[in-house]
């Protein structure tokens, strides 16, 4: 009567457990990766807007507007299209981010740089960090334009 006991109960001890697995497993709801908050208004701070003149391979002089500016994102934030032009410096002074450099996509730290050039799309994802950017930009200027 005990061993057909044991028999009997361990298959059934064994089928409850996984079921009970099974059932915390699909219960769980599906955690979204990449959830972001509502837009946030983004508003760089400027350090530097001004003109110069730089020398071109052939030795013709070209006017270029030189832009510093730094950006406090905060985090859950998805850019689709960051509003900087023209050959971007990109530095990470705080946090961190994922950068998607025309359809590329990549994990960028704090004290990490990296260029992107003129008329590439950078689109930017914050994750549960804020970040703080320092954005180098070089712009040609035509005749008459003055600093943004």
């Amino acid at each position: 009567m005990i061993a057909q006991r044991r028999t009997t109960l361990l298959p059934c001890t064994i089928a409850a457990f996984t079921g009970f697995l099974a059932t915390a497993t699909f219960a769980q709801a599906p955690r979204e990766e990449r959830s972001f908050d509502a837009a946030a208004a983004l508003k760089p701070i400027k350090s530097f807007d001004g003109m110069a003149i730089v020398r071109a391979k052939s030795g013709a002089a070209k006017p270029i507007t030189l832009g510093v500016r730094n950006w406090i994102i905060p985090n859950r934030q998805k850019i689709a299209k960051f509003p900087e032009q023209g050959l971007l410096v990109i530095q990470v002074r705080a946090g961190s981010l994922v950068t998607i450099v025309d359809g590329k996509r990549e994990q960028r730290g704090a004290d990490e740089f990296w260029v992107v050039p003129p008329g590439a799309t950078l689109a930017i994802e914050t994750q549960q960090d804020s970040v703080i950017l320092q954005v180098v930009s070089l712009r040609a200027t035509t005749e008459g334009q003055k600093p943004r």
